[in-house]
């Protein structure tokens, strides 16, 4: 995993895990529920679906998604470990872009559309709030 090996990157992981053991003792502290939700990238929700249509993706696009997916992982187990609530949002809004192609704006804009947003809030409510 190329970017994690870089010290300073690899620095602000571990300052983020720190971070967010310590949001999550002051949450349990004061008897409140913490949780985070992994939000992908544009380009990792239409990753597969570009694979899938047959597009060639240029070798920095792989390695993009690649570092995002194994940084997704790396948190993931971190999480798990430490008992930290999480949701990845990306299976709800690529669900949604193979049914109604509209989660994100028609431009370099990485936000998404009231869909997309949509996606995030049900992914929070189905695997963190009921």
């Amino acid at each position: 995993f190329t970017e994690l090996g870089q010290p300073t990157i690899a620095l602000s992981f571990e300052i983020t895990k720190t971070i967010l053991i310590e949001a999550k003792k002051k949450a349990d502290s004061n008897n409140i529920q913490f949780s985070v939700a992994f939000i992908p990238s544009k380009e990792n929700v239409f990753y597969d679906y570009l694979l899938k249509k047959g597009y060639k993706l240029p070798e920095d696009y792989h390695e993009l998604i690649s570092n995002e997916r194994k940084l997704v992982n790396e948190f993931s187990v971190f999480f798990e470990k430490n008992r930290l609530r999480y949701v990845n949002v990306k299976p709800y809004v690529e669900k949604e872009l193979y049914q109604t192609g509209n989660v994100y704006l028609n431009s370099d804009n990485g936000h998404p559309t009231k869909i997309g947003y949509t996606a995030y809030a049900k992914a929070v409510y189905e695997n963190i709030l009921r």
